[in-house]
C-alpha cells in the first residue's frame, strides 16, 4: 500500500503501483526516493502525522518521516529544533536525522517533512501499558543511568529536550533506551498549550513547574526524567493519578528491595526548586554509581588523565606545549558541527535541482577528507564547472592551499552564513568570499576559508545558533579572523564572544549603529549613512510630507534603521507619523490594508518599511511584501536594504507592478553603478552570468561586494601583522585604507569611513514582461541599449 501525505485527503491510502494518489492528485513518491507505507501517528488534534517510509535509495534502512501540517512561525520553531538537534548531534540514544525538505501540495498549501532513522521496539508508555511497571530496582537503575547518560551529551551540547515522558522514550529489542522527539512541535493528549501560543510545552504530570511558567532550565529536563521513573517503579502515572504527585508516592513502588538512596534521589530531581536539583547529569551519573556501591570508572579514569596531564603541563611549564594539545585547529575533519573547510557539505541537498549535490562533488568531499587533495582538486574542478557554486569554489581553493603551501605558511579566517535558513542570502555573501579568496590565490597569498553555517540564528535555547558558532570558532588556535555574522541581531549575540577572545569580527552585512566593539569593523555602510539617504530621496528628491514606518520592532537591525531615519527626518523638516502597533511588520496578525488606510487618515503619503533579516521573526519579509501589494491608494514606499531580494521581482505573484513601481531600496551596492568594472566581469565568469543578463541578476548583490570587500580588507592586514591583535591593530590605523568593489575602505570607530547607499528601483526590462533593479538615477541614455546588459 502506498500512503497519501496530504491530510485533507479524503482516502489516503493507495495501491502501490500508483504514482499520484487517487483521491486527490498528489504524488505518492517524495523527492524521488520516499514513498509513505502507513501512518505511526495520525491524531486529528496533532499539528504533526508520523510514517513508516521505504526509501528506494536504501530500501534496507527503517525510516520514518514526520510532517508539520499546521504551520506557524512558533511551530515551525519547535520543528526545526527537532530537525537540528538529530541532524547535528550523534548519539546511539538519540535517531538519527537525515534532511528535511518542503513539499507544496496542489492546494496551495505547504508541509514540512522530516526523515529520519526507525529506532525499533516500543515506547515506555506502550511497555507500562502491558507491563504496568518496573519488577526490579537494578533495571530502573540501568534505564536512569542509560537516560542520564543521554541528558549529559545532550546538555554538553547545549540543548535540553522540554518533553521527557515514557511516550519519548523508545526501548530497544536489545535493551537500550534512546530518547526520541526533541521537538514537541504538536499537541498530543498529554501535551497541553493552555490557550497559549505553542512556545511553552506542558505535560501533565511530567513538566516542571518552572517549564509551566515559561522559564525552562536543564534542571527542567531532570524533574521530567524524576516523574517518568516515579511511573515505572509504582505502575501510577502522574499525567492521571495525584498519588503520584504527593511527597509520599515512594510508598506504592513494587518493588520493596528498593533502595532508600534511589527514593532520595527521585526525590531531589523532582524538587519543585530546580536550585535544589541535582546541577548537572554527570551529579546524577555519581549518585546512581554510589547507589550500586561501585566506583564511577569512567569518572575515575576522566580524573586520572586529567591529573596526569595536568602533571605533564606543570612539568613541562610550556604555555606553547598547553595550547598545541589543548586548543583544537581549524579543518579538523570533525562532521557535522555546521563547520567545513571541505570536509562536508553545507548548503541543504533541498536547494539543489536534483536534492543533492553533483556526484563529483560528493566524491571530491570524500578525497577531501581522506587528505587526498590532488583527487579533490580534480573532482571539485568537473563539480563546479557542471554547477557553479560558491561553497565548491571555496573548497576547490583550499584543497590547492593544501598542496602548494606548508602548514605553517597557510593563514585560515572563518565566514559565518545563515545557509540552513536563509540559503539565498547566504550564497550572495559566498560568492563575495568565494571570488575574493580566488583573486588572493592567483597572487600566490594562501588564505583559507572556514565556512560556518550559524542558521541566521541570534541566539537560542536549542539547536545551532550564532554564539555556539563563534563559541567553537574562537577557540581554534590558527583562526585569525571572521566575516560575520549576517544579521545585526546575530551580531549583537557574538560581540562579547569575539571581543573576550580578541577576534576581529568584520562584518558585511550587519549596519545596526549600537553595535560597537574595539574588534568590531564593517565594509558596509551603518544605518546612519543608509538613513540619511532615504530620508533624503523622501523629503528632498520625492517633496512627500509625512511618513510611517512599518518595521520588525522586536529586531536589532530594524530598531536602529527606525531611530536613524527619524533623526534625519528631523533634519530635513521631515514629519514622522507616531508608532503604532499596527505598524509592527512581525505581528502574527499584521494587516496591511488596515495599516495603510490608518497611514492615510493621518495624512501619510510615504511609508518607510524594515522588515527584519529572518532572525526567527518569520512574518516580516513577507508582510512587507504584502504592504507593497496592498498600496492601493499609491503612497511612495522606501525600503531597507534586508527587503532586497528576487521575491520583489515576481511582480506577477507578490506584488502588484502598480505598487512596486512607486517603491525604492537603499542599498550599498549594485552592479548596474558600474557594470564594467573588474569584479563584475570576473563574476559573470565565475557564476555564468550572461552580459545581457546582468541587469536582471539577483546572484551577484550589494552582500556579494561587501563580503568581497571585506576579504580583501582582512587579507591585507593579515599580510602586514598575521595575528589576531595584529589584525585589530592594523585596521585601526588612520592611514589604512583598501581600494575594493564598493570604493576605498577605511575606518574610524570601526565604522565605514565613506560608505556610500544607492537607491534603486524596480522597473521593466527594455518594457517586457520582467522586472529589474536599477538605480533609481538611471536616465533615459543609460536604457537606450538596455538589451545589451
Amino acid at each position: 500500500m502506498a500512503y497519501c501525505i496530504n491530510p485533507d485527503c479524503s482516502q489516503r491510502k493507495n495501491p502501490d503501483n500508483c504514482a499520484v494518489c487517487q483521491a486527490c492528485g498528489t504524488a505518492l513518491l517524495l523527492q524521488n526516493r520516499y514513498r509513505l507505507i502507513h501512518p505511526l501517528q495520525l491524531e486529528t488534534h496533532s499539528y504533526t502525522e508520523v510514517f513508516e517510509i521505504e526509501d528506494l535509495l536504501e530500501r534496507e534502512r527503517p525510516k520514518i518521516l514526520k510532517s508539520l501540517k499546521n504551520v506557524t512561525p512558533d511551530l515551525l520553531r519547535l520543528f526545526e529544533q527537532e530537525v537540528s538537534i538529530l541532524t547535528n548531534l550523534r548519539h546511539p540514544g538519540l535517531p538519527v536525522g537525515e534532511t528535511i525538505f518542503p513539499l507544496f501540495l496542489q492546494i496551495n498549501r505547504q508541509l514540512h517533512c522530516f526523515v529520519m532513522e526507525k529506532v525499533p521496539g516500543e515506547n515506555l508508555q506502550t511497555w507500562l501499558s502491558k507491563n504496568q511497571y518496573l519488577t526490579s530496582y537494578k533495571i530502573a537503575l540501568d534505564w536512569l543511568y542509560q537516560l542520564v547518560e543521554i541528558l549529559e551529551f545532550v546538555h554538553n551540547n547545549s540543548f535540553f529536550h522540554r518533553d521527557i515522558k515514557p511516550a519519548n522514550i523508545m526501548l530497544r529489542p536489545d535493551g537500550k533506551l534512546v530518547l526520541i522527539d526533541f521537538g514537541a512541535a504538536r499537541q498530543l493528549t498529554q501535551t497541553i498549550v493552555n490557550n497559549q501560543p505553542v512556545t511553552v510545552i506542558i505535560s501533565s504530570g511530567y513538566t516542571a513547574p518552572e517549564q509551566m511558567q515559561g522559564q525552562a532550565v536543564l534542571q527542567s529536563d531532570f524533574y521530567a526524567l524524576g516523574r517518568t521513573f516515579i511511573y515505572l517503579l509504582t505502575g501510577i502515572d502522574p499525567a492521571h493519578d495525584s498519588r503520584a504527585r504527593s511527597y509520599n508516592w515512594f510508598k506504592n513502588i513494587k518493588d520493596k528491595k528498593n533502595p532508600q538512596s534511589l527514593i532520595h534521589l527521585i526525590q531531589t530531581m523532582t524538587d519543585t526548586d530546580p536550585q535544589r536539583r541535582p546541577p548537572t547529569a554527570q551529579a546524577i551519573l555519581e549518585k546512581i554509581a554510589n547507589i550500586k556501591n561501585k566506583k564511577y570508572p569512567q569518572l575515575q579514569w576522566r580524573k586520572f588523565y586529567l591529573m596526569i596531564a595536568c602533571g605533564v603541563l606543570i612539568t613541562i611549564g610550556s604555555k606553547l606545549i598547553y595550547e598545541k594539545t589543548a586548543l583544537p585547529l581549524t579543518c579538523d575533519n570533525v562532521l557535522e558541527d555546521n563547520l567545513s573547510c571541505g570536509e562536508e557539505i553545507l548548503i541543504p541537498d533541498n536547494f539543489t535541482e536534483s536534492n543533492q549535490p553533483p556526484v563529483e562533488k560528493r566524491s571530491a568531499i570524500e578525497q577531501y577528507r581522506a587528505k587526498n587533495f590532488p583527487d579533490a582538486i580534480h573532482l571539485f574542478t568537473i563539480a563546479f564547472n557542471q554547477q557553479p557554486d560558491p561553497e565548491t569554489l571555496i573548497y576547490l581553493n583550499n584543497a590547492k592551499i593544501q598542496t602548494q603551501f606548508t602548514t605553517d605558511k597557510i593563514h585560515t579566517i572563518a565566514v559565518t552564513v545563515p545557509l540552513g535558513r536563509s540559503t539565498i542570502r547566504g550564497l550572495e555573501i559566498l560568492r563575495g568570499i568565494a571570488q575574493a579568496q580566488t583573486l588572493i590565490l592567483q597572487s600566490g597569498q594562501p588564505l583559507r576559508i572556514l565556512i560556518a553555517d550559524d542558521h541566521n540564528r541570534a541566539d537560542s535555547n536549542t539547536g545551532n545558533n550564532a554564539r555556539r558558532i563563534a563559541k567553537k570558532l574562537v577557540k581554534y588556535r590558527d583562526l585569525l579572523s571572521v566575516v560575520g555574522h549576517f544579521s545585526s541581531d546575530a551580531t549583537k549575540q557574538t560581540l562579547p564572544i569575539y571581543h573576550k577572545a580578541g577576534v576581529v569580527l568584520i562584518s558585511a552585512t550587519s549596519t545596526s549603529d549600537r553595535l560597537k566593539s574595539p574588534i568590531f569593523f564593517r565594509t558596509v555602510p551603518s544605518d546612519r549613512i543608509a538613513a540619511q539617504k532615504m530620508a533624503t530621496y523622501l523629503f528632498s528628491e520625492l517633496q512627500q510630507r509625512k511618513a510611517a514606518i512599518f518595521y520588525s520592532q522586536d529586531s536589532e537591525y530594524a530598531q536602529s534603521l527606525s531611530t536613524a531615519f527619524q533623526e534625519a527626518a528631523k533634519l530635513l523638516k521631515g514629519n514622522v507619523i507616531n508608532q503604532e502597533p499596527a505598524f509592527n511588520l512581525a505581528r502574527d496578525n499584521f494587516d496591511a490594508k488596515a495599516a495603510l488606510n490608518q497611514v492615510k487618515t493621518q495624512g501619510g503619503t510615504a511609508i518607510v518599511v524594515i522588515p527584519d533579516a529572518g532572525v526567527g521573526l518569520h512574518n516580516a519579509i513577507p508582510n512587507a511584501l504584502n504592504v507593497i501589494r496592498s498600496n492601493v491608494n499609491q503612497a511612495w514606499i522606501v525600503a531597507g536594504d534586508s527587503l532586497y531580494n528576487s521575491d520583489l521581482l515576481k511582480a506577477d505573484k507578490i506584488v502588484s507592478p502598480q505598487g512596486i513601481e512607486r517603491t525604492a531600496l537603499a542599498i550599498a551596492w549594485h552592479p548596474m553603478n558600474d557594470p564594467n568594472s573588474a569584479f563584475v566581469q570576473q563574476a559573470q565568469i565565475l557564476w555564468k552570468i550572461p552580459k545581457k543578463a546582468l541587469a536582471t541578476n539577483t546572484e551577484i548583490s550589494w552582500r556579494t561586494a561587501t563580503s568581497y570587500d571585506a576579504v580583501l580588507v582582512l587579507n591585507k592586514a593579515i599580510t602586514q601583522n598575521p595575528t589576531r591583535s595584529g589584525i585589530q591593530k592594523t585596521l585601526t590605523q588612520p592611514q589604512f585604507s583598501v581600494t575594493g568593489t564598493t570604493g576605498v575602505i577605511q575606518f574610524e570607530e570601526g565604522n565605514r569611513k565613506y560608505g556610500t547607499i544607492t537607491m534603486v528601483v524596480v522597473r521593466r526590462h527594455c518594457n517586457s514582461s520582467e522586472f529589474v533593479f536599477t538605480p533609481s538615477d538611471f536616465t533615459p541614455k543609460d536604457w537606450k541599449n538596455c538589451g545589451e546588459w
